[in-house]
C-alpha cells in the first residue's frame, strides 16, 4: 500500500499552520514578549478610531488577495470593525458595503495572479496544490463553485484565481463572484453581529479565539485523514505476473 504522506501533508499544512499560529498568539504570547488578541483586538480599535473605515478596506482588500490572507489577520480586523460598531442595521449596512467592494477590487489582483500564472511563485506555499484542488472543485461544480466558496474570502480567491487560469472573462469572474458575495456577505456580518452579541460580549474574546483554534486544527486533521483514507479505499493496480 503506497501512502502519498507528502501530498496529504502539504494539503493540512495551511490550517494546522494557521493553528500553530493562533496558538502560539494565545499561549506564548507573553513570555515571548508576543502580542496576543488582546493586543491585537486594541491596535485594531485603535485603527478604527484614527482612520476610520479606510482601515476595514484596505483589511478587506488584503483579506481577499489569493494566499495573503492566510497569514495575515484581514478577518480579525473585518470581525473587530463589527464588533467595535453599534452593530445597528445602517452601520452593518456600510461595513457589508465596504467589504464587498473591497473584496471585488482584490477579484481583480486574483483573476490577473491566475491568467499570467503568477500563482507559481507561492510554489512552496503549496499554491500549486490549493490551485489543482480548486480546479478539482470547478470541474465537478462548475459555476456553483463561486456559491460554495463566497463563505470565505480565501476560498473565493482560489476560485477566482483559476478563473484566470481557465481564460473565463474578467468581466464573467467578477460577476459571479460579486453576486456570490452578495447572497453571503449579509449572512456573514449580520451573523457575526448576533455571534458579538449573544456569546462574545457575555464570554469574552478568548473563548471565541478557543473556537478559531479547533476549526483550523479539525480542517488541518480532516484533509490529513481524508487523504489517507483516499489511498486505502483506492483499488491497487494487479500485479502482472511473470
Amino acid at each position: 500500500m503506497h501512502i502519498r504522506w507528502k501530498l496529504h501533508l502539504e494539503r493540512a499544512a495551511m490550517p494546522l499552520g494557521v493553528c500553530a499560529g493562533l496558538l502560539l498568539m494565545e499561549f506564548a504570547a507573553k513570555p515571548l514578549g508576543l502580542p496576543n488578541v488582546d493586543t491585537l483586538v486594541a491596535f485594531f480599535k485603535h485603527m478604527f478610531e484614527t482612520y476610520g473605515l479606510w482601515a476595514l478596506a484596505i483589511a478587506a482588500f488584503i483579506e481577499g488577495v489569493f494566499l495573503v490572507s492566510f497569514y495575515l489577520p484581514g478577518s480579525l480586523v473585518i470581525f473587530s470593525a463589527i464588533l467595535f460598531s453599534d452593530r445597528s442595521f445602517g452601520a452593518l449596512s456600510e461595513i457589508l458595503a465596504i467589504c464587498w467592494i473591497a473584496f471585488l477590487l482584490a477579484a481583480i489582483l486574483n483573476y490577473a495572479i491566475g491568467y499570467h500564472g503568477l500563482y507559481r511563485s507561492f510554489k512552496a506555499l503549496g499554491a500549486n496544490r490549493l490551485i489543482e484542488d480548486t480546479q478539482n472543485w470547478m470541474n465537478r461544480y462548475g459555476l456553483l463553485t463561486y456559491a460554495l466558496a463566497a463563505f470565505h474570502p480565501n476560498y473565493i480567491g482560489m476560485v477566482e484565481v483559476c478563473s484566470g487560469v481557465s481564460r473565463q472573462g474578467l468581466l464573467k469572474t467578477i460577476a459571479m463572484a460579486g453576486t456570490a458575495m452578495a447572497v453571503t456577505g449579509p449572512i456573514l456580518v449580520f451573523g457575526s453581529a448576533l455571534f458579538i452579541d449573544n456569546i462574545v460580549q457575555q464570554d469574552g474574546m478568548g473563548n471565541m479565539f478557543l473556537v478559531f483554534i479547533g476549526i483550523f486544527a479539525l480542517w488541518g486533521l480532516g484533509n490529513f485523514a481524508k487523504g489517507i483514507w483516499d489511498d486505502f479505499s483506492t483499488p491497487q493496480p494487479a500485479l502482472e505476473r511473470i
